[in-house]
C-alpha cells in the first residue's frame, strides 16, 4: 500500500525497492525509495533511496505524513528472514522529517526500538504539531499485537 503526501503541484510517495535474489546464490536487501509525482501521477525525475542497501537487511512498509510544511517518513527495518519455521522479525521503526521541496533530511533518523525479541511492523501514524503518534504491529510469528509510541520532534 502506498502513502501519498501532496504539496502544491507535487505529490510524494514512498515505495519499497531493492534487489531480490534467492539464497545461496545471493542476498536479499531492500531500501525505501521516494519519488515525486506530478498532478497527473507521472514521476518527476528518478526515485531516490532513503538509505544505502545493506545485504540481508530489509527496509519496508514506508508511510509518509505531512508534518507542518514538511514531510515525515516512517518505515520498518530489520533482518531478512529467508526461511520461516517459527520466525519472529527483529524489525525496529525509523522516523525522519524531510524538507518538502527535495525531501532532504531535516532531522536525524529517530528509532523506535523493539522491546525484547518481537519486531515492529506495519507502521501507521498521525501528526499533531511536532509530535508523531505511531501505531504498529508487534510481531509474534503467526499473530501480532498492537503497539504504540510517541516521538516528539524538537527544533534545535
Amino acid at each position: 500500500m502506498e502513502e501519498w503526501v501532496t504539496r502544491g503541484d507535487v505529490t510524494w510517495t514512498g515505495r519499497p525497492g531493492g534487489t531480490w535474489a534467492t539464497p545461496p546464490n545471493g542476498s536479499r536487501e531492500s531500501v525505501v525509495r521516494l519519488v515525486a509525482l506530478d498532478k497527473d501521477g507521472a514521476p518527476i525525475g528518478p526515485s531516490r533511496p532513503v538509505q544505502v542497501a545493506v545485504p540481508h537487511v530489509e527496509n519496508v512498509q514506508p508511510v509518509l505524513h505531512a508534518m507542518g510544511d514538511d514531510v515525515a517518513l516512517v518505515w520498518s527495518t530489520g533482518s531478512v528472514i529467508y526461511m520461516c519455521g517459527g520466525c519472529i522479525s527483529n524489525n525496529d521503526l525509523r522516523l525522519v522529517v524531510q524538507r518538502t521541496g527535495d525531501l532532504a533530511p531535516l532531522s536525524p533518523v529517530a528509532q523506535v526500538p523493539r522491546v525484547g525479541e518481537n519486531g515492529l511492523k506495519r507502521p501507521h501514524f498521525a501528526v499533531h504539531g511536532d509530535v508523531a503518534l505511531l501505531a504498529f504491529s508487534v510481531d509474534y510469528h503467526a499473530t501480532s499485537r498492537v503497539g504504540t509510541a510517541v516521538v516528539a520532534c524538537v527544533a534545535k
